[in-house]
This record gives C-alpha cells, sequence and structure tokens, in this order.
C-alpha cells in the first residue's frame, strides 16, 4: 500500500469513529442540530485537525509509545494554553494560532443555536475565526501528509 492509501485507510475508520461519536453525543442533546450545515463542517474540520495532529506525531514516533504519550502532552498544553489564555493576554496570541480554540467556539455555537438554517450557518463561517479554523486544519493536514510520505520514502 502506498502512503496515501494508508493515510485514506486511517481517515475513514478513526474519521468515522470521531464523526459517528459525536453524531451520538449530538442525538443525547439535541436532535435538531444534525440538520445544521455550521455543525457538520465544524466537526469536519476538527476531525481533520486531530486527523493530521495524529499524523505528523506518528510521522516523528521512533516507537509505539511515543505517539501516546506526545498526544497525551500535546493535549495537555493545549488546555493549559487555552485556560492562561482566558487570563493573560499574552497567551491569547498562541491560543489564536491554534485550530483547537475555535473548534470548540463552532461546536459550542453550533449546539447552542440548535439546528440553524442554511443561511445563518454560511453567515457563521464567513466569519474571520471560521476561516482561520478552515485554514489552519486544512495546513496542518497538507503539512502532516507532506512530511509523513517524505518521512516514508527516506
Amino acid at each position: 500500500a502506498t502512503y496515501f492509501e494508508f493515510v485514506a485507510s486511517k481517515a475513514l475508520v478513526h474519521g468515522g469513529l470521531a464523526i459517528g461519536t459525536s453524531v451520538l453525543v449530538v442525538l443525547a442533546i439535541n436532535l435538531s442540530v444534525l440538520a445544521s450545515l455550521l455543525f457538520w463542517t465544524t466537526i469536519l474540520l476538527a476531525t481533520m485537525g486531530y486527523f493530521a495532529l495524529g499524523l505528523l506525531i506518528t510521522s516523528f514516533a521512533k516507537n509505539q509509545t511515543a505517539p501516546n504519550l506526545l498526544s497525551f502532552t500535546y493535549l495537555l498544553a493545549i488546555g493549559t494554553l487555552n485556560l492562561l489564555s482566558m487570563r493573560f493576554e499574552v497567551f491569547q496570541l498562541l491560543s489564536a494560532l491554534t485550530f483547537e480554540r475555535y473548534g470548540l467556539v463552532f461546536t459550542y455555537l453550533s449546539l447552542n443555536s440548535g439546528g440553524v438554517g442554511l443561511e445563518a450557518s454560511l453567515a457563521v463561517m464567513r466569519l474571520p475565526g471560521f476561516l482561520i479554523m478552515a485554514i489552519l486544519c486544512l495546513g496542518l493536514f497538507l503539512v502532516a501528509t507532506a512530511i509523513g510520505a517524505r518521512r516514508l520514502s527516506v
């Protein structure tokens, strides 16, 4: 299998599990949210961002334990960064460079607004924060696949 076939199979399985789990949680909270384009776009972008982080981490891992430790460390660091950004202005810029910050905001917005219509979803998706999240997730995915393919071929 080529690297891209490997990535596609992982994306289908792990991305499918992530999105499936999200749908089950939303079914328990508010069924009308599933009709929202904003919800689906946010979930797909966040899944892509986390998948890209996983690809990036495994590209540099030397053994099977390293990705677990690196992923755990990353999640702790992001949580700490977001917490510090609420209290200290200097951390707000660093937090603004992470897709997780925007993913949380837009997931919260889509869950609390219920099943927003197509026009409202498109209006929110034109906001700078949403566009930044999309650019960060897509850019991270492209960088991760390029680095992974390069490291595999070396």
